[in-house]
C-alpha cells in the first residue's frame, strides 16, 4: 500500500493555485476508502479536447485491475468524486462561462455515472435560481457564473453521514429518513447559500437546507 500511495501522490496535477486557470494534465482521483482510483488523461479525439478516465481496483497483491473506462469533457481533479466501491463517479461543474445567462437553466451542474455510463443529470436550475447568479472572478473571456462553492467546511465531498460533521441531529434524522440505503451521500454548497445532499447510488436529491 505504501507504494500505491506514492503512485497516487505523484500523479496529482501540479498547477499553481491562484495563478490563473489550471493547466490540463494527468491526475488520479482515489475513491472514498482508497480501494479504487481513477486515472484521468487529457486527450484530443477527432479535433476535440476531451478527458479519458480509467478506473482501477487495487488488488490484495498490490496489482491494479482496470474495471471500467469513461470518455467525455475534461474535468479538473477537484470536480470529480469516486464512490467507495469504485462504481459511481460524480462530476460537478462549479462555474459556467456563457454569453447568455438564460443558457444556464438547462446546463448540467452534477452528473452521476455508474461504471462510465450516465445514470443521473442534475441541471443548474435544479439547485439554484439561474436568474440570481452573479458573475464570478474566474478567469475567462466570457462572463462566468459560479454555481457551487468550495468553502470549508462545506466543500463538495462524498462519504457516509458521519463524515459530515456540520449536520446537526435534525439534519441527520431527515437524511436518514430519505436515504434509500444510508451508505454514502454527496454534499455540496451552492452560491445561493444552500447545502444539498444527494444519494450517491442514484443521484437523487434527498435533503436541502438553507443556511442562515
Amino acid at each position: 500500500m505504501k507504494y500505491v500511495m506514492k503512485f497516487l501522490l505523484l500523479q496529482i496535477p501540479l498547477y499553481g493555485i491562484g495563478f490563473g486557470a489550471p493547466i490540463a494534465t494527468q491526475y488520479v482521483i482515489p475513491s472514498f476508502g482508497a480501494q479504487y482510483f481513477l486515472v484521468v488523461n487529457p486527450v484530443v479525439i477527432d479535433g476535440k479536447f476531451l478527458g479519458v478516465g480509467k478506473c482501477y481496483e487495487i488488488k490484495d497483491d498490490g496489482n491494479f485491475e482496470k474495471i471500467w473506462q469513461i470518455e467525455g469533457d475534461y474535468s479538473f481533479s477537484n470536480n470529480l468524486f469516486l464512490s467507495r466501491e469504485g462504481n459511481i463517479l460524480i462530476k460537478i461543474v462549479d462555474v459556467y462561462p456563457t454569453k447568455d445567462k438564460a443558457d444556464l437553466e438547462k446546463k448540467s451542474a452534477l452528473e452521476f455515472y455508474e461504471k462510465g455510463k450516465l445514470v443521473k443529470r442534475v441541471n443548474v436550475a435544479d439547485i439554484v435560481d439561474p436568474a440570481k447568479l452573479e458573475i464570478s472572478s474566474f478567469p475567462s473571456d466570457l462572463p462566468t457564473y459560479e454555481i457551487i462553492k468550495f468553502d470549508e467546511p462545506i466543500v463538495p465531498k462524498i462519504g457516509t453521514l458521519s463524515y459530515f460533521d456540520y449536520f446537526d441531529e435534525n439534519d441527520r434524522d431527515q437524511i436518514n429518513k430519505k436515504s434509500k440505503n444510508g451508505a454514502q451521500i454527496f454534499c455540496i454548497k451552492t452560491t445561493q447559500s444552500e447545502v444539498l445532499a444527494f444519494e450517491v447510488a442514484d443521484g437523487s436529491l434527498i435533503y436541502r437546507k438553507k443556511l442562515k
